[in-house]
């Protein structure tokens, strides 16, 4: 009995034995816990560049034409030789990379809609000045013409480039001659001479519709819409500016 009371004793205030502590898991550094998350977002990086340079690849190059402010029209030649020709600036934008560039292949105007068409046949660059213009003042490899007011020089054939990235500003210039024309004979025959062509022009209303096609781009169509065609200045003076009062610029690729 005395024994089993020494042995209850030792049991009761003997201290209770702590439970085994289970093992922690290893703790990762920090870097590695990111691992994961880093190698999907360098991969959605990559994916996402990879379609953006795809896109651009296929879309090629992008050219903005701005609205033009007026088209010029003037006497070129003298006498019966005498042609009417039309003259529009263009501002161009190629909105695309550097490394898409583009060439504009042709041009073509129609001064009435409706009316015949005329190739583009140079580039020009128009000096207006209340004094005259003497033969010396035209650079070598240029042909100038001398009006009141206005010194027209045609500029040496040259390829309109426009590299990505860059802008350029151009005036085109189109003879409206039964020569440079494409459309039915009887209508081609009606710009024969400056005088014809200023009665086939008449007094309407301007409604001119300029065509630029580039190479990898497409084409433009530049509507410029005005007032009627002062013919009375024009035979008189030799040129005459008409602004464009409605413009209208289409033809870009949607995407």
């Amino acid at each position: 009995m005395a024994e089993e009371k020494r042995e209850a004793t030792a049991a009761i205030g003997e201290a209770p034995k702590p439970a085994a502590e289970e093992p922690k898991p290893e703790r990762k550094p920090w870097w590695r816990r990111f691992r994961p998350n880093l190698a999907i977002s360098a991969f959605a990086m990559s994916l996402t560049l990879t379609l953006i340079n795809a896109y651009y690849a296929v879309r090629g190059a992008n050219i903005v034409v701005l609205p033009p402010e007026q088209i010029l029209l003037y006497r070129d030649g003298e006498g019966d030789k005498a042609v009417l020709s039309l003259a529009m600036q263009l501002n161009m934008i190629n909105s695309a990379s550097s490394n898409y560039g583009d060439v504009m292949l042709d041009a073509s105007i129609q001064p009435k809609a409706g009316g015949p068409e005329f190739r583009y046949s140079s580039l020009v660059h128009p000096v207006f000045a209340d004094t005259a213009a003497t033969s010396g003042q035209c650079a070598f490899g240029s042909r100038c013409l001398s009006l009141p007011g206005l010194f027209m020089i045609e500029l040496p054939d040259d390829l309109v480039s426009l590299p990505g990235g860059g802008a350029k500003q151009i005036f085109l210039s189109f003879p409206a001659a039964s020569w440079n024309c494409v459309g039915k004979a009887d209508q081609c025959a009606a710009y024969g001479t400056f005088d014809k062509a200023l009665q086939a022009m008449g007094t309407h209303p301007l409604d001119t519709k300029l065509t630029i096609r580039f190479h990898s781009d497409g084409h433009r169509d530049i509507r410029c819409g005005g007032g009627p065609i002062n013919t009375a200045y024009l035979a008189k003076v030799g040129w005459l500016a008409v602004p464009c009062q409605q413009v209208k610029v289409s033809g870009a690729r949607i995407i």
